[in-house]
């Protein structure tokens, strides 16, 4: 038994001395990586790209401060071909990813870089593409996405432009921040429960450009629907087709207090600085929204409206109506839906029923003549 035993344990401590532990990819800077460091990987292809890795952060602290993902040692001269090359990387959880292109220990300018990002290991669901080189703008050597948690692939494409020759490192940069951090909100009702106090924040850091709220629930896939938020180009800002998307201005460190006066679901949308195809694009940044709901606010005041309940009006009646506080959610006269600023302007009974979103009543009924 007790050889049994022996033999077991033996067995076992053999098949230990076999495991190998996998090590972390160390993160380094683009200017840190050399020609001989870890983060120099070997060419890939389409079928076996090379291992990238992206870091997951709490925010984007701006390019220059960013990770390798994946570097590549390159020498080009005039009259070389291009240089193809493939690498994968993984996010660990739904993020705002961030990538971007940096080129080091080069001792001339002599190269055009073109990065493209794919979803799919067949390199046929593309996500976006970005670039480097010297006289490139500046503006489209850098890619965000909203990238659900996976497998994502690079394809780089990299050739000799220019008179110089080119040797050192094609690097590409990036972090995945996770999308928590990217809308992060919390509310407070006030003391006298007419309101609501909403802290946002956004982990965009410095490629940060605007956020918008609005009243009720809008999708993912309502995101980039101007008639829901608007779109800002080279003539102003476009607000939507309600005109209920409200701008939020944001302190310096990319927080903001605001207060909301009706109970219910809040949408929040924040949108990085990726320049758009174009200055009139309503797809304009990578955007992401989330939506959080408020409890907690009293309101007893019913909707005011300008008609008075028993009167005989004579020729036409302009009707108007608000609700201050939670704002009005319906109005119907004699069941029909009505607008603020509708005038009747035949003889009749007519009963006008308004709703705020806090439940609150009010209706008449009046004469036209």
């Amino acid at each position: 038994m007790k050889n049994k035993k022996f033999g077991v344990l033996l067995l076992a401590a053999l098949m230990m001395s076999n495991v190998v532990v996998p090590q972390p990819v160390a993160t380094v800077k683009a200017a840190e990586v050399t020609t001989t460091a870890n983060s120099v990987a070997p060419a890939g292809t389409t079928t076996e790209p090379a291992e990238g890795n992206i870091e997951t952060a709490d925010k984007f602290v701006g390019q220059d401060d960013l990770n390798v993902v994946f570097s590549q040692k390159t020498h080009l001269v005039q009259g070389s071909g291009a240089v193809n090359n493939y690498f994968k990387f993984t996010v660990n959880e739904d993020s705002w990813v961030f990538l971007g292109s940096s080129l080091s220990l080069n001792n001339h300018d002599g190269v055009s870089v073109k990065y493209a990002l794919y979803a799919d290991a067949a390199f046929s669901k593309k996500v976006g593409t970005f670039e480097a080189g010297y006289w490139k703008d500046t503006s489209k050597t850098r890619l965000t996405a909203i990238l659900k948690k996976g497998t994502y692939y690079v394809e780089i494409l990299a050739k000799h432009e220019n008179y110089d020759d080119f040797d050192g490192n094609i690097n590409v940069v990036g972090v995945a921040v996770p999308v928590t951090k990217i809308v992060k909100t919390s509310y407070k009702v006030n003391k006298d429960k007419k309101s609501a106090t909403i802290t946002f924040s956004t982990a965009m850091g410095d490629f940060f450009k605007y956020a918008q709220y609005r009243y009720g629930k809008v999708g993912r896939d309502g995101e980039k629907n101007a008639n829901y938020w608007g779109y800002l180009n080279s003539v102003g800002w476009n607000n939507s087709t309600d005109r209920n998307a409200i701008q939020l201005k944001l302190n310096a460190d990319n927080t903001v207090k605001f207060k909301v006066k009706r109970n219910g679901y809040y949408t929040i949308r924040v949108t990085d600085k990726t320049t758009p195809n174009n200055w009139t694009d309503a797809k304009e940044g990578t955007s992401y929204s989330a939506f959080f709901k408020v409890k907690g606010i009293v309101d007893k005041k019913a909707p005011v409206v300008s008609v008075v309940n028993g009167r005989t009006y004579r020729g036409s009646v302009k009707i108007t109506f608000s609700d201050k506080d939670s704002g009005v959610k319906s109005a119907k006269l004699n069941g029909k839906t009505i607008k603020s600023g509708h005038s009747v302007y035949f003889s009749g009974r007519y009963t006008l029923v308004v709703k705020d979103y806090a439940g609150n009543t009010t209706k008449v009924s009046f004469r036209v003549r």
